[in-house]
């Protein structure tokens, strides 16, 4: 294990903690070090404290060190594959086995890494001088995983994520979170006991019914990337729905079940589907327009409880059932 300063400092804090001698930090909350949990918390709260003491810590390392990280999370994922895509498949009871251990391998070999950062610098000269622009990462990122392949989809998140720079906050679904436990625990204590730092890819706990709105509020924004296909361009999602009946800012791509809901500029930001730019553009702007968020969110509101109430939604259909033949059947009253 290499030996550096944030490792002094996690063994320090865990063994104060033990005695019952918790130091308190420099802003005078009192410090807690989430150390040795592996990124997996039954408290949501925890996960999220934990992530971002992970971001500050990542934020601190070297882009050969985020390379290290992620070839912990694709080793796993490609050497371990046929083991957690094997308990995946018991788990879950949805797919088939030998597409879980395929698409776990390939996820592991193929998902975007600090490669992609070093070849996308923007350098410009001139008679002024020398600027090269380099992307700063977002921050802690929240994620919701399927049910159909968890573990895989954590595996993708977190090597495109931590190679740019984030921690990961994960909530998988219910029906595939030991399998997504499992593979966060293994992840994160290859990391620890390599460079020392832990919780980069973290497991948040189930979240009461009556606690969801808070977390809600810990989120600046909800970013919806759906890609462009058939399925997206004729389906509409319930995800970002809920989202502005929370009162939250989304940004979605620009597929037809988004466009459907989403205003662009009124009641949430639309940007071209498929383009990471774009996205990576929108994110941007979006950030730097805060002081209207607060106009933004009632209108969302507004939206849901004006034209997506039960009453609104089913009026749309009286029309084309009063148009069908009754076959003798007593005719619609409405």
């Amino acid at each position: 294990m290499q030996i550096n300063e944030d490792l002094i400092r996690n063994v320090v804090a865990q063994v104060l903690a033990e005695v019952g001698r918790v130091p308190a930090s420099h802003n005078g909350h009192v410090a807690r070090s989430y150390t040795g949990r592996y990124g997996v918390f039954e408290d949501a709260n925890e996960a999220v404290a934990a992530a971002r003491d992970a971001f500050e810590q990542l934020s601190r390392r070297t882009l050969a060190e985020r390379k290290r990280i992620i070839e912990h999370i694709r080793r796993i994922s490609i050497e371990q594959c046929v083991e957690l895509g094997t308990m995946e498949m018991e788990e879950t009871k949805i797919g088939r086995l030998e597409h879980k251990i395929e698409k776990l391998k390939t996820l592991g070999e193929r998902s975007p890494g600090v490669e992609f950062l070093e070849t996308r610098k923007e350098v410009y000269s001139g008679d002024y001088g020398l600027a090269v622009i380099e992307h700063g990462p977002f921050g802690v990122i929240g994620a919701i995983t399927p049910v159909t392949h968890s573990l895989p989809t954590i595996t993708g998140n977190a090597v495109s994520m931590i190679a740019a720079g984030n921690t990961v906050v994960v909530n998988p679904h219910p029906s595939g979170k030991r399998v997504a436990a499992e593979g966060v625990r293994r992840f994160n204590e290859a990391i620890y006991r390599d460079l020392g730092i832990d919780n980069r890819v973290v497991f948040a706990g189930r979240v009461p019914h009556d606690e969801i709105q808070h977390y809600y509020d810990l989120i600046d924004v909800l970013v919806y990337p759906r890609r462009p296909m058939r399925l997206t361009e004729i389906v509409t999602p319930l995800k970002p729905l809920e989202a502005m009946a929370q009162g939250r800012v989304l940004i979605a791509s620009d597929v037809g079940g988004h466009r459907e809901l989403i205003r662009d500029g009124e009641t949430g930001y639309l940007f071209r589907a498929g383009d990471v730019y774009a996205l990576a553009a929108t994110i941007e702007a979006v950030l730097a327009q805060r002081s209207g968020w607060d106009v933004v969110r009632a209108k969302a509101r507004r939206f849901v409880e004006t034209e997506r109430t039960w009453a609104s939604s089913a009026a749309r259909y009286v029309h084309v059932y009063r148009q069908l033949p009754s076959r003798g059947r007593t005719p619609l009253a409405v």
